[in-house]
This record gives C-alpha cells, sequence and structure tokens, in this order.
C-alpha cells in the first residue's frame, strides 16, 4: 500500500514538473518565437515518451486523416493502431489549420492527452505572437521603403510626389514651408537602434530613415511649421548630446524642394564636429555663400549661365540639373544611391547637362561656377538683359559681405609657418592635382598631402574629396584675390 502512495506521489511531481516546463515556453525567449516553437515540439516528443511534429498550414502529404484536421473537420483526433497512438489537432482560427501531431509506441493515457492538449494551447499563442512578429517587421519593412521614396522624392526636388507619399502614415507632415535636416552619426552597428530610439523620441513629427550613403547615419527631416519643429531639434540634440558614440549636423530651414541643400548642410556641420573633435549637440549651421551673395546679380549671372538648358523639355531639365547637384556634391555611386537611380545615370545626366552648358565639369573651377549657379536654378531660366553675358563669377564674388566671409574662412591658415594658403592656392591652380602642385612647389608629393591634410584640420573643411567644401575655398581665394587660383598657363582666363 505503501509503495502505491509513493508511486502516485512520484507520478503527481513528475507531472508537475511537466507542467511547469510547458509553462516556462509561453514565456517566448530571446531567440524569438520560431525557435521557441521548434524546442517546444521536440520538448513534447520527449515528454510523452514518442514524437511531436507541426505540420504547417496547407502542406502536401500526410495522409486523408491529417488534412481533414487542417481543414477542421474534424479539429482533432484520437487514433490507436497496432498498440501505438496517434493524436492530431489543429491549431489556430483559420482554414487550413497547422496541425500538431504526436505519436507515442502505447496509446495515450489521460495524463499525457491532457499534456498534449496544453501544449496546444501554448503552441496556439506562440504562433500567435509569430504572426504578429512577422506582421510587425513587415509593416516596417514597408514604411522604410515608403520613407526611402519619399526622401529620393525631396532629394530630386518633387515636392507633390513626397507629399502625397507620406500621406498614407504620416498626414500634413510635409505641408509646409520649410524644412530642417539633422544627420546623425553612430557605429555601424547601432544605426538601427539609433533611428528606433529617434522615431520615438519625434513620436510622428518628422521623418527619420537610415542614410542611403552612409552605414552609420540617420537623417532626420522636420518639418519647420512653428514652435514644434525647434521642440523637434532639441529633443534630437539632447539625445544626441546624451549618446558618447553619436553625433549631431543640422542644417538652417530651407523650403521642401532644396531638401537636398539642407542635407548638404547638415553634413558639412556633421564634418565640422568631426573634423574639430568636439560633440555640441545641435553646432550652429555655417554661413552659406549663396546666401551672402547679391540675389539680383548673382541670379542673373546664373540665369545667363544656365540658360542654354532652355531647350531641354522641364521634366528632363529638372532631372538634369537636381542630379547635377548632388554629382557635383557628392561622388556617382553616392548620388545614385539618393536618387534611386544607377551610377551610370547619375553619369550620363551630368555629361549631357555639362555638354549643353559647354562646360568641363574635369576643371575644377568649372566645377565650382557650376555649383554656385546651380543654387539659383529654382529661378526660371531665360534670357537676361544683354549685359548678362559680360558678367563673370569674380564679380558676383567682389561683394563686401562676401569678402569679410571668405577672409574668416582662410584666416586659420596664418597661423601655420608652411605657407599653407600658397599650397592651396598652387593645388587648385593645378586642377587638385598632388604630384603637379609638388612639382611646382618643389616639394615631395606627401609633404603635399600632409600639409592638405592639415589645412583640412585648420579650416574644418573636406577638401581632398572634392565637393562643396573645396568650392566654397575656391570661391573664397577669388574673392579675396580678384581671380580664381589657376595654373600658369591659364592664368589669364576668368572663372565663367
Amino acid at each position: 500500500m505503501s509503495d502505491d502512495r509513493s508511486s502516485v506521489v512520484t507520478e503527481r511531481r513528475e507531472a508537475q514538473r511537466l507542467q511547469t516546463e510547458l509553462l516556462g515556453y509561453a514565456r517566448p525567449g530571446r531567440d524569438g518565437n520560431a525557435r521557441e516553437i521548434r524546442r517546444l515540439i521536440d520538448w513534447l516528443g520527449t515528454a510523452v515518451g514518442g514524437s511531436a511534429v507541426l505540420r504547417d498550414a496547407g502542406a502536401e502529404g500526410g495522409g486523408p486523416l491529417v488534412r481533414d484536421v487542417a481543414a477542421g473537420r474534424p479539429r482533432s483526433a484520437s487514433v490507436v493502431e497496432n498498440g501505438r497512438g496517434l493524436r492530431l489537432l489543429a491549431l489556430g482560427t483559420t482554414s487550413p489549420h497547422p496541425v500538431l501531431v504526436v505519436a507515442r509506441s502505447a496509446p495515450f493515457d489521460p495524463e499525457s492527452a491532457e499534456l498534449v492538449g496544453r501544449a496546444a494551447m501554448v503552441l496556439e499563442l506562440l504562433l500567435r505572437a509569430a504572426e504578429a512578429d512577422t506582421a510587425h517587421r513587415r509593416a516596417h519593412e514597408v514604411t522604410g521603403h515608403l520613407q526611402a521614396a519619399v526622401w529620393q522624392f525631396l532629394m530630386r526636388g518633387d515636392v507633390e510626389p513626397a507629399r502625397r507619399a507620406v500621406a498614407g502614415v504620416r498626414p500634413g507632415l510635409l505641408d509646409t514651408p520649410w524644412v530642417t535636416v539633422l544627420v546623425l552619426e553612430a557605429p555601424a552597428g547601432e544605426r538601427a537602434a539609433t533611428a528606433r530610439e529617434c522615431a520615438a523620441l519625434v513620436a510622428g513629427q518628422a521623418l527619420v530613415l537610415p542614410c542611403p550613403r552612409h552605414p552609420g547615419r540617420v537623417i532626420v527631416v522636420a518639418p519647420f511649421t512653428g514652435p514644434e519643429t525647434g521642440q523637434v531639434k532639441h529633443t534630437v540634440s539632447a539625445y544626441a548630446a546624451g549618446r558618447r558614440t553619436v553625433r549631431l549636423g543640422s542644417s538652417n530651414r530651407h523650403p521642401p524642394a532644396r531638401t537636398a541643400e539642407a542635407y548638404e548642410n547638415a553634413c558639412r556641420n556633421l564634418a565640422a564636429v568631426r573634423l574639430s573633435l568636439c560633440r555640441p549637440a545641435g553646432r550652429s549651421p555655417r554661413v552659406q555663400l549663396p546666401d551672402l551673395l547679391e540675389p539680383d546679380l548673382a541670379g542673373l549671372w546664373a540665369k545667363h549661365l544656365l540658360r542654354p538648358l532652355c531647350t531641354v523639355p522641364l521634366r528632363e531639365r529638372t532631372r538634369m540639373m537636381t542630379t547635377t547637384c548632388l554629382g557635383l556634391r557628392y561622388t556617382a555611386v553616392s548620388s545614385a544611391k539618393i536618387l534611386g537611380v544607377s551610377r551610370n545615370t547619375v553619369r550620363a545626366r551630368m555629361a549631357r547637362a555639362a555638354g549643353i552648358l559647354g562646360i568641363d565639369l574635369d576643371d575644377v573651377r568649372a566645377r565650382t561656377a557650376l555649383h554656385i549657379a546651380l543654387h539659383f536654378k529654382d529661378l526660371e531660366i531665360a534670357a537676361g538683359p544683354g549685359d548678362a553675358d559680360r558678367l563673370r563669377l569674380e564679380q558676383i564674388l567682389a561683394a563686401r559681405a562676401v569678402r569679410e566671409w571668405a577672409e574668416h574662412l582662410v584666416a586659420p591658415l596664418a597661423g601655420d609657418d608652411r605657407d599653407l594658403r600658397r599650397t592651396l592656392c598652387v593645388w587648385i591652380g593645378e586642377n587638385c592635382g598632388v604630384e603637379p602642385t609638388a612639382r611646382r612647389l618643389g616639394l615631395h608629393p606627401q609633404t603635399v598631402r600632409d600639409r592638405l591634410r592639415s589645412a583640412e584640420t585648420l579650416l574644418d573643411r573636406h577638401l581632398i574629396a572634392g565637393g562643396s567644401d573645396l568650392y566654397e575655398l575656391i570661391a573664397a581665394f577669388t574673392a579675396l584675390d580678384g581671380r580664381c587660383p589657376r595654373a600658369r598657363k591659364n592664368a589669364s582666363g576668368p572663372l565663367v
């Protein structure tokens, strides 16, 4: 009698142990629901002294009984054949159902049958959680693709398509005359978390997406509609200030059609933060050269320079000018990622625009002139007064405000005893070629490279890679000296 009681106690303890283990599977682990489901099925087969399999809904094979249970006719079945037990249970609410198939070498006793039933309940919970995870992941992917499309529209200057695209998820987000762009930089492995945290902080008041050019950057496009926009910038700045590995560059406000310029502004301020080895959250945006130019005179010069493009249909012209704007600032590969086209398309559009304008894009001085002119691309391209063809960029850059800006820009060079200013002038005059610069200065090429890197640090600008920072330096030298630095064989030619 004592042995019988001991056996009952042992069986109860074993049943309690199995129930406790089963409840542990009701809390999905960090490895994800799919792995928990596989582990639970393996555990169930061992617990009943047999095997367990989960047949996917609609899977072929399995015999008539499995197909009937999958269809819900009936939802469960129990079979004993040749001394072997088999139990089938339909899971979920949608037909065809996934079917839990459990087999053992003996008929199912009440305890093992109850364990199978409870395991089926836990499996249903895990399957629902897995479906929810899949739906959430798909929604996140769709939102990501939509945000990337909106960003490409904005970078092309196509504001109306961007507004229509974003209306489904963020109604009215871009119905604003101004936007501010913030660029956060974090280690590549932290970008996803940075994007999620920023999106949660701005709570739908801004567009947040991974930067297509840089694997460690996150872009925030905040509409400027009033005090709440300032709050978005303040919130993101405070977030960056509280993260040791995150840097922030921010732009001033721009019309949505000039989002590409705002992005460039933010990237340049981010580069300044990196070069100066400091981390101010929300560094004050730099003054932009086009903002210092006399608008009527500069606009007239730009319209005359860009006038040959008026022969191109408007849609194609807009595409060419937007692509050229980006291609002058970044590489063809980076511009292609931003625009969602191939790098060959970027190069082809730029080459066609340069051919129509009669500009040699291999000449850094010509690239500088075109870069500045394209800041005025939103002006109607039409013929100006008769004296427009006599205007030169040197005249446009002769304004007092521009000279003061230029003096401030190059002032840090005066503190270096290697005459970095002359090195830079000769380097630009040699079309940014290190070898010819070294020959003209009687230096080793590596010495020239060292001086260029020193100048980059002093000026807080990226020069060797080309782009906007280099164009501004060329414009500054032109404003101060009255002409663009040129190689001796081209010394008399003015800027276009």
